[in-house]
């Protein structure tokens, strides 16, 4: 490969635009059958009366044109909506990735490195360099880029890749990323996403019909006059979305060729990414990510990121990358299975006697926060990435451009509403007063009305100087987004724990006192109370035994319910986050009637008593619910905070579009 780069660039080019033909018309193929399948439906009454379906049609060519044109339309208004979602640039996919832009992480030769490098391969492919981001909790080695256009595109890898790689593998993987960039892939990528999604349209129409009632989730007993329709329609849309799928994949394949080609080309190094392939394939999870966005952006990836079930079938046509003796085999036509084999066992050995020796370099970690300069520890790195958190460390949420940006869910804020925390936090300065004054305003933050009336209460618990404090800071913390004053204040919280007792316990007897009054109407009151409670007040002792989901039913439905209710269609949240979480027997029904803060809080306690492994479904399930409707809105975000905090457990990331919605 080494000398026929440009003719492997030129069959992957002309094998993927053969792909895309075959991709366009899969689409006009289904659209064709559903609209057979609609008309038959909705006429089967006419062969009842001696008239053929066939017959009928041809006598009315119109009505099926016109039933195509109609069907044709759901196709690509649902592929122009996924579309607008994916309008996002580089940036937030990276984000939503637990990404941190390289300048934002202390000064490391490994950091510095991977800078001269995508310095050097910009300037080789006469391309704008890239943002940099690195994952740092992911130690497994794996790249992506991610772009909508040259000058919003970014190129991301693991901590694994800037541990393992050498610099010429580095320069190679880089290279390869470049050219998925220069070659248009992600703007393919996202066309290919839309069609697909719009192929999806059938059968999510079809679930719908079948669902019934939308807000209490109950079967609609009138939909089984159209059953057979409604079935036909699911089946020829599964056949339709599973050959569209297939048809994805293999230009994702072509295009993981052409990037190999491309990225030789740029080095003329075969021989480095070779090496770089093989020591994916030898490590134990090879390109597995652990962040749960990252099955959603497979074909983003330098390697295949999924180490689920369907990864381990070993489905070459269903898979978004060739195999990795494929790709090799590619650089060098004289490795063959066994000699493939003996590469990754000396590789394997080697990384072992390496993992024996603790070779690895130190972790990265992010620069520490202005704000937290005298409070506790960074948060282990495997926080953020679904592992459970030790309470008496600092949590992995830092919403400050200065700090780690480890908290998925906050990363998922508009830029501006970034800026915005960062403005804020600082003007706290680490400064605890200031922190707690920050506290009492939130808590205030509900009560607009009685205000002056609450403060004239406080005072005598408080002081003066508290309130003083918090008038002056009210105008800009209500300048905040509704969405991004939770997170400011959770980010505040560490400093409050540090504290002198005198400042802490005044202001959890004011958060005792604003839990009692707070309804479940009003989400951010109860999130930011508990959440308060929870980190300033006394730790619970941990259960002597950790409870599984079968044990709590009543408690992961009723916060499932909570949060379902705030999304447009709270009977299908509540089902999409049901599902999967428990057995059909023994799931509970959605409550759209919870009103006592009581019970919430016991459900709280209760969940915070599960077992990892449950706590990790359920958080699972949390996500599925909350992005049903695809938006984010302040009470969501706000009621997952409150849920996790109390689990102990790091926020999720949420599918990339779900997007933020006042």
């Amino acid at each position: 490969m080494a000398t026929d780069f440009f003719q492997r660039q030129q069959q992957a080019r002309q094998h993927t635009n053969w792909l895309r033909l075959l991709f366009a018309l899969a689409v006009v193929a289904t659209v064709a059958v559903v609209s057979l399948v609609v008309l038959l439906g909705l006429t089967g009454s006419l062969t009842r009366t001696g008239v053929g379906f066939w017959t009928w049609i041809g006598s009315n060519p119109g009505l099926f044109f016109k039933t195509a044109a109609l069907m044709l339309a759901i196709v690509l208004a649902v592929a122009g909506s996924k579309a607008w979602k994916l309008r996002r640039g580089g940036p937030a996919v990276a984000m939503a990735l637990g990404g941190i832009p390289i300048d934002e992480l202390p000064a490391d030769p490994r950091l510095r490195q991977l800078q001269n490098v995508v310095d050097e391969m910009a300037l080789a492919a006469q391309f704008p360099s890239p943002q940099i981001f690195v994952l740092p909790d992911e130690r497994n080695i794996n790249a992506f880029a991610a772009s909508r256009d040259p000058q919003t595109a970014v190129i991301g890898v693991t901590a694994g890749v800037l541990n393992t790689f050498n610099r010429a593998e580095l320069q190679a993987i880089i290279g390869h990323e470049f050219s998925h960039i220069l070659n248009g892939d992600m703007a393919l990528n996202t066309r290919l996403i839309a069609w697909q999604r719009g192929l999806y349209a059938f059968t999510d129409i079809a679930k719908k019909m079948a669902e019934g009632d939308r807000k209490k989730g109950i079967p609609d007993f009138r939909v089984l006059a159209f059953a057979p329709l409604v079935i036909a329609l699911y089946v020829t849309g599964c056949v339709g979305r599973f050959v569209g799928r297939l048809l994805q994949a293999s230009i994702s394949r072509r295009r993981e060729q052409l990037a190999d080609a491309s990225a030789v080309q740029f080095t003329r190094e075969p021989e480095a990414l070779k090496s770089a392939l093989i020591k994916i394939a030898a490590r134990p999870g090879g390109g597995a990510l652990k962040v749960a966005g990252a099955a959603d952006m497979a074909h983003m990836f330098f390697a295949t990121s999924d180490d689920g079930w369907f990864s381990r079938t070993q489905v070459s046509w269903l898979a978004t990358h060739p195999s990795v003796h494929e790709r090799v085999q590619a650089l060098d036509k004289n490795v063959s299975k066994a000699q493939f084999a003996r590469l990754i066992r000396e590789e394997r050995e080697k990384w072992q006697d390496r993992a024996g020796r603790n070779a690895d370099l130190p972790p990265l970690a992010p620069k520490a926060a202005a704000t937290h300069a005298t409070t506790r520890t960074a948060a282990p790195a495997t926080a953020a990435s679904g592992q459970p958190r030790t309470f008496g460390q600092a949590p992995a949420t830092l919403p400050s451009p200065a700090g780690g940006l480890t908290d998925l869910l906050y990363n998922r804020l508009t830029r501006d509403q970034q800026n915005s925390v960062a403005a804020f936090l600082a003007t706290v300065d680490g400064a605890a007063e200031q922190a707690a004054a920050t506290v009492v305003t939130a808590l205030l933050s509900s009560h607009a009305a009685r205000r002056d009336a609450l403060r004239a209460q406080l005072r005598p618990v408080l002081g003066e100087s508290m309130l003083q404090q918090e008038q002056a800071i009210r105008a800009r913390f209500e300048a905040l987004d509704p969405i991004a004053r939770l997170p400011t204040v959770a980010a505040l919280l560490p400093l409050i724990e540090h504290a002198d007792v005198a400042l802490r316990a005044p202001l959890l007897t004011t958060a005792c006192a604003f839990a009692r009054q707070a309804g479940v109407a009003d989400s951010h009151a109860l999130a930011v109370t508990r959440v308060v409670l929870h980190r300033l007040g006394p730790r619970p002792a941990p259960a002597a035994t950790q409870l599984q989901l079968g044990a709590c039913t009543a408690e992961t439905g009723l916060l499932l319910s909570l949060i379902a209710r705030h999304g447009s269609n709270a009977g299908f949240a509540f089902k999409a986050g049901i599902q999967g979480l428990l057995k059909p027997q023994s799931r509970p029904d959605y409550s759209d009637t919870i009103s006592d803060a009581a019970s919430i809080d016991a459900a709280l306690a209760r969940v915070a008593q599960l077992h990892p492994s449950a706590k990790r479904a359920f958080c699972d399930a949390l996500v599925r619910a909350l992005s049903e409707d695809d938006r984010l809105t302040a009470p969501k975000a706000d009621l997952l905070r409150m849920i996790c905090t109390f689990m102990d457990w790091a926020l999720p990331s949420l599918p990339l579009d779900t997007l933020y919605c006042a």
